[in-house]
């Protein structure tokens, strides 16, 4: 063989050892730790990069990753948990989070519901460049308030061939930014052709609303086509699929989760919100 082509074989295989190495066609499932169970819509992304999905209903996904890169994975009710590609397994657990039991507030007879939020503020327009937005819900002095129901507008999706999945996001309060989350259940909600407003029931969790507010919103999962098969909207996140949430002005305490799954302000020189109230047992 002539020493030239030898050495552009060489030169080819180096190459080829400089790429990442990508996971393609890697297939994994996240599992209740106890149980065994599937955990259904978990939130995956590679961390600082605008790559992501969600698994199924039968907790799994397919994502293409390098060695270097770290997987983050989330669920709602779950302890998160991160890895690094070269160290990931086909089968991965999360550990159920362990709950404080909520104080009981006695009332008397009389139960005022009241509304709070942004709700009630006259329409400006759409936004659709994310998939998760919420809105700060302020509290100065409604001590043990308990959340009612979440109300969201939006504006559904121009095509009609598709079940589309959301849910409903609370995270508390943390110097006036989305913290932790405060919700204990994953509450999955199939939404109707042509549905623009959302009252999505919250009684039954039973989440005081904290003295300083929490932030609530909205989560759009994905949607089963034609065929029934799952699309995660990190997978297609804009177009004809996509919802977008309504906003009018307000006094600026909206946020929207990014393409590097970074909490950004929305229209904070504008001052807008988006179009998200709840009502609250006092």
């Amino acid at each position: 063989m002539p020493s030239a082509l030898i050495k552009r074989i060489i030169f080819f295989l180096m190459m080829l050892s400089a790429l990442p190495d990508f996971g393609q066609g890697l297939f994994f499932t996240v599992v209740d730790e106890n149980t065994k169970e599937p955990i259904p819509f978990v939130n995956v992304h590679l961390k600082g990069k605008d790559v992501g999905t969600n698994s199924n209903m039968k907790g799994e996904f397919s994502i293409e990753f390098a060695d270097s890169d770290t997987i983050v994975i989330s669920a709602i009710g779950y302890e998160g948990r991160e890895f690094l590609g070269q160290e990931i397994k086909s089968s991965i657990l999360l550990k159920q989070k362990s709950y404080e039991l909520n104080e009981v507030t006695v009332r008397g007879s009389k139960i005022r519901r009241i509304r709070l939020g942004n709700d009630q503020i006259k329409e400006a327009g759409f936004f659709r460049d994310s998939k998760m937005f919420v809105t700060l819900i302020k509290n100065s002095d409604l001590y043990g308030a308990v959340l009612k129901d979440i109300e969201i507008h939006l504006e559904h999706p121009a095509t009609d061939k598709f079940k589309f999945i959301l849910r409903p996001r609370i995270f508390a309060n943390v110097s006036s930014s989305p913290g932790e989350d405060l919700l204990k259940n994953d509450l999955v909600i199939e939404i109707r052709k042509n549905q623009n407003k959302i009252l999505i029931d919250l009684e039954t969790e039973n989440i005081t609303l904290p003295i300083g507010g929490c932030f609530i919103g909205v989560e759009f999962i994905g949607y089963y086509d034609e065929k029934n098969r799952f699309v995660s909207y990190h997978v297609n996140p804009a177009g004809t699929e996509q919802f977008a949430v309504s906003f009018g002005r307000g006094p600026g305490n909206s946020f929207f989760l990014n393409r590097q799954h970074q909490w950004t302000k929305f229209n904070s020189s504008m001052n807008f919100d988006f179009r998200f109230g709840v009502r609250v047992l006092y």
